[in-house]
């Protein structure tokens, strides 16, 4: 409240007064009038500040009130007199609508508040993605509703290839987007990757994400796909991203090098290509020792560019006079091992061995395949004199009781050779001839130089006959061997003792002895015959030690690796798969490398131990499937046998077998009108890391009924497959199909061993045929009059009473067609095929059209018919509705007549006779002929002044005689519209249908007939009032003609 009084003060020049004003102190605050927040998308958050002033001079204690989905922040609260807050208005929408709410502010005293209000308005938008490949070629496209299809095409493994995805807002308002990528929960690898998760994109605004394809190992088919979901979006897009991965092509310019017959101490040299067919890099190594080795290569690693050759020299330096065969590993990066066999022959004056050829190798690999290799030359030619033994037509030995042929090492794959270690018997695969216990030996470590350490070997001869082992020396000395030749008998083993004698302190010590294995009786060219000779074979120990002290530091190893994480491609039950780790040395120091074994034998690597000498290692890997499961292990790998340098690398490999997923158990159909179909998708997920083949089976009466696409095919790893199933019925009843889907290993995958073949998995189908019917809710529609030369139209209403779609086509009949060109007279605006779902009406519209005065009637017919591409089937024609329209013309008649002025003592008999009124009601109740209708309006067909009458429809009109300057001769005529149509009618004298010629169509001079005419009408000696009107069907007017 406030108080006012005033003051007055006496002068002595008078009084005067000064007012007094007291205002309390009052609370109040400062709000807007109203927040617009415009569009939001829905469950996104818009948000708007504004002031709120107190500028009283009270505390003023306030608190919001206000409904969803608007809200203020903070909620409540005090303003201190003469100050303000920031308000923070949010509007959070929950569906598409338009939003209004009023906020209301209670201020001061909370038992009897004060408010003030602030009118809030909104709009709530779903928002709206489309993803869109950048690139405009065929390898975006659209595999199904909703799915966008990025091809990767193949890439080498190793490498990556990325492709840019656009993701276009198309709304109004921010798309809050989120990109989620189900697999990578379940994927033991992740082979694609998005650069970008998460983001909001502007209004009518564009955001780029990147899509990366990184494969690890090569000849691997991949499937991903990435779910782009929007925040309040209704839809959810897809992005299947498909790639395949592929590696180098090497192979070697020949499988073997033979080296031919040289002297002891001798060399010869050949030369050996390693060529890379692909546009991808590659790294190789041979593993040989190229020191120690009597096969010495020029260099046994490097680098082989995409399309390039690399030539190696390759130099035979053997001692011994004996024969040399050994076949010798190249690893490869993603790659599998090659393989290079050779072999020559060395002799002295003294000691001269049948030479090695060519022929002699092939024929071994006979003799193992039909069990002779492990019998002595000697013993074959016995058994072949004893008859034994039969020669083919090669002139090869076979052995006529043994029928069926033995494994041998060309049976393997080169992965399977490269682990086949022959030289122990335990692991090999195929039976060796000569194994040895133990093919690496560790001294450790010798800290006192000089020392001596030694430990044994064993070497046991399988064969039937004696053999002679001869051991190559350590070029370097450091390692020693004895004895260095000796005999073994059959089935017997000889010990040897290998000595290890380092020479200086804090170095590593590594080399690889050759042992080369022959029969006894192959020492000699004499003793052996060309048809039994056989290659010697190759037994290797691997010897490592050092001499670093214990309190000294060996070298820092500074290495490369191509991958710490080896995933194996997927095998099923007892295969295998490989991986190669590639390690780079890069200041070629020398380092020691130790793997550890993996106790259950299901990882295993070669070789598992050694010392980098060299710029480069490769290391092959297995995994062999034992088990149905997912093995993982962290191996460890030592590195110059310092716990500090350990490298752990995580190997990780699956067995697998067929296994998807059925989007559904049981596909039911709507409802098919019999002779049509019905379509419907269904997924099939493959689950496994493995391409499966597929292919559905049913019942042979029921493949008519049911039609699957694709029928049969391949699913790869982690693919969902589209079908589309066709239900056809051909009779009116209820279906049920059980449809059997087979799966197996897809094609460039091995069958796993032993092992029965999975349950096809079964899905039933259950649908229904009925027969199609459309009725017409009126069975028949009269369009009444209409007047010749115009159109009505009428609308007729069709009706599904029936479950199905019903596929239909409409058909016209007219009846009782006077003429035979008469054509149709009757259209329906549908006339082809349309399909009426179910339960459903439709609404089309008849023209009708008359060409003459009858009546016409058209029966509208409907045929059900076959879509999708079947052969069309025609049912019965049924009849809809039957429409009948009259063709009528307008009709005038002139019922009465009467005369005033000169001509009122004419009789009627009279009258009708002088305006020969029977004829021209005659007249106008005939039909008009075509050239009749050019009178109807002004139109000028003739260049005369006086049209010519071209009519039989003349009638005279006579008005009798009268004296000049009489009182004018006055006709009533009554005309009736007798017709069923309003008709219009209208007197036209001569000039009213004339036009005005042009100046150069003038005929010159008029004609007496003209000149009369032109008077006549000039002079209005005939009038007649009113001269047009129009009548309704049944009445009457009268007009009057004046003379």
């Amino acid at each position: 409240g406030q108080y006012e009084d005033k003051i007055e003060f006496q002068t002595k020049d008078g009084t005067f007064a000064v007012p007094i004003k007291a205002v309390l102190p009052k609370a109040d605050l400062i709000v807007p009038e109203s927040l617009t927040f415009g569009m939001c998308a829905i469950k996104d958050t818009c948000e708007l500040s504004f002031k709120l002033s107190n500028p009283s001079e009270v505390h003023t204690p306030f608190k919001w009130v206000i409904q969803e989905p608007f809200s203020l922040t903070p909620s409540s609260g005090s303003l201190a007199p003469k100050t303000s807050c920031l308000i923070k208005a949010t509007f959070s929408p929950k569906g598409g609508f338009v939003y209004n709410a009023t906020a209301v502010c209670y201020f001061g005293d909370l038992t009897e508040p004060m408010e003030k209000s602030i009118k809030l308005d909104g709009i709530g938008k779903y928002p709206h993605i489309m993803v869109k490949h950048s690139s405009n070629s065929d390898e975006s496209c659209t595999s199904s509703p909703g799915e966008t299809l990025v091809q990767f095409g193949t890439v080498a493994a190793g490498f990556t290839a990325d492709k840019t995805i656009h993701l276009h807002n198309l709304s109004p308002v921010n798309a809050s987007f989120q990109v989620l990528q189900p697999s990578s929960i379940s994927n033991l690898e992740k082979v694609f990757s998005c650069s970008q998760y998460h983001g909001i994109i502007a209004p009518q605004s564009t955001a780029k994400i990147k899509v990366q394809y990184a494969p690890s190992y090569p000849d691997a088919s991949h499937v991903d796909y990435f779910e782009v979901n929007v925040l309040g979006a209704t839809t959810c897009s897809v992005i299947k991203c498909v790639g395949k991965s592929k590696g180098p092509r090497v192979k070697f310019d020949t499988s073997s090098l033979g080296f031919g017959q040289v002297k002891s101490g001798g060399t010869i040299t050949r030369i050996l290509n390693i060529i890379n067919d692909s546009d991808v890099n590659t790294a190789f190594q041979f593993l040989i020792d190229k020191v120690n080795s009597v096969f010495t290569f020029e260099t046994t690693f490097g680098y082989l560019p995409a399309g390039s050759s690399q030539g190696i020299v390759v130099r035979f330096h053997p001692v011994l006079a004996i024969n040399y065969y050994r076949k010798i590993s190249c690893l490869l990066q993603n790659h599998a091992p090659l393989m290079l066999e050779v072999f020559g022959t060395c002799h002295t004056e003294l000691v001269q061995p049948a030479v090695l050829q060519q022929k002699h190798i092939a024929q071994y690999k006979l003799f193992v395949k039909r069990g002779l290799s492990r019998t002595p030359p000697d013993q074959l030619n016995e058994m072949l004199n004893e008859g034994k033994l039969n020669v083919d037509e090669n002139g090869i030995y076979s052995n006529p009781l043994i029928t069926d042929l033995e494994k041998s090492e060309e049976d393997l794959s080169c992965e399977e050779q490269f682990f086949d270690d022959t030289s122990i018997g335990e692991a090999a695969i195929v039976q060796p001839h000569i194994s040895v216990d133990h093919s690496q030996l560790n001294f450790g470590k010798c800290t006192n130089i000089p020392c001596v350490e030694q430990k044994t070997v064993n070497i046991t001869n399988h064969t039937k006959g004696k053999v002679t082992c001869n051991w190559l020396k350590d070029m370097t000395g450091v390692f020693e061997i004895s004895p260095e030749s000796v005999d073994i008998l059959p089935l017997k083993t000889a010990s040897f003792i290998l000595t290890f004698k380092p020479d200086r302190e804090n170095q590593f010590y590594g080399c690889e002895i050759e042992c080369f294995v022959s029969y006894k009786c192959a020492r000699d060219y004499r003793l052996v015959e060309d048809k039994t000779l056989s290659p010697p074979w190759c037994v290797t120990v691997y010897c490592s030690g050092e001499t670093f002290s214990r309190d000294r530091e060996s070298f820092l190893p500074r290495l490369e690796f191509s991958a710490t994480q080896l995933v194996f491609p997927a095998v099923t039950l007892q295969n295998t798969s490989y991986r190669t780790l590639c390690i780079a040395n890069t200041p070629a120091n020398p380092v020691r490398f130790s793997f550890d074994r993996d106790p259950t034998g299901t990882f295993r690597c070669k070789p598992s131990q050694g010392i980098i000498k060299d710029n480069i290692q490769l290391v092959m890997f297995r995994h062999e499937a034992m088990d149905m499961q997912t093995n993982k292990l962290p191996l460890c790998c030592h590195f110059n046998n310092e716990d500090k340098f350990n490298q752990e690398f995580m190997l990780i490999g699956s067995t697998e077998s067929p296994k998807i997923h059925l989007e559904h158990e049981l596909l039911y159909f709507r409802p098919t009108c019999v002779g049509n179909s019905s379509k419907r998708t269904f997924r099939v997920q493959n689950r496994s890391r493995i391409p499966i083949s597929f292919e559905w089976k049913m019942r042979q009466q029921d493949s008519r009924i049911v039609e699957i696409e694709p029928r049969q095919g391949s699913i790869h790893p982690g693919e969902n497959q589209l079908f589309t199933w066709w239900f056809c019925p051909e009779e009116e009843k209820k279906y049920l199909i059980k449809c059997k889907l087979f799966v197996k290993v897809g094609e460039g995958v091995a069958e796993a061993k032993n092992v029965t073949p999975s349950q096809p998995y079964l899905l039933r189908a259950v649908g229904a045929g009925i027969h199609g019917t459309i009725i017409c809710a009126d069975e028949s529609i009269d369009c009444e009059n209409v007047v010749v030369g115009t159109c009505v139209t009428k609308k007729i209403t069709l009706c599904n009473p029936t479950d199905c779609d019903v596929p239909y086509r409409l058909l016209l009949s007219q009846e009782d067609s006077e003429e035979d060109d008469d054509k149709l007279v009757i259209s329906v605006d549908e006339i082809g095929r349309d399909v009426l779902p179910a339960r459903t009406n439709k609404s089309i519209h008849v023209k009708a059209r008359p060409r003459r005065r009858t009546t016409y009637k058209t029966n509208i017919n409907y045929q059900v018919i076959a879509l999708q591409d079947k052969p069309e089937s025609i049912c019965d024609t049924s009849t809809l509705c039957c429409v009948t329209v009259h063709g009528v013309y307008p009709t005038l008649t002139v019922q009465d007549i009467r005369a005033t002025g000169s001509a009122e003592t004419y009789s009627k008999v009279q009258l009708w006779n002088l305006f020969s009124l029977e004829s021209f009601n005659s007249v106008l109740d005939s039909d008009p002929q075509p050239v009749e209708a050019m009178s109807s309006a002004a139109t000028r067909y003739s260049d005369r002044r006086r049209k010519p009458v071209s009519t039989r429809a003349v009638v005279g009109f006579a008005f009798g005689s009268a004296g000049c300057g009489s009182r004018s001769t006055v006709f009533y005529l009554s005309l009736l519209n007798s017709g069923s149509v309003p008709a219009e009618w209208t007197f036209l004298f001569p000039n009213d249908l004339q036009l005005e010629l042009e100046y150069w169509a003038e005929t010159g001079e008029y004609s007496s007939e003209e000149l009369q005419q032109m008077q006549t009408i000039g002079h209005h000696l005939f009038s007649v009032e009113p001269s047009s009107g129009t009548l309704a069907a049944g009445h009457a007017q009268t007009v009057i003609l004046r003379y």
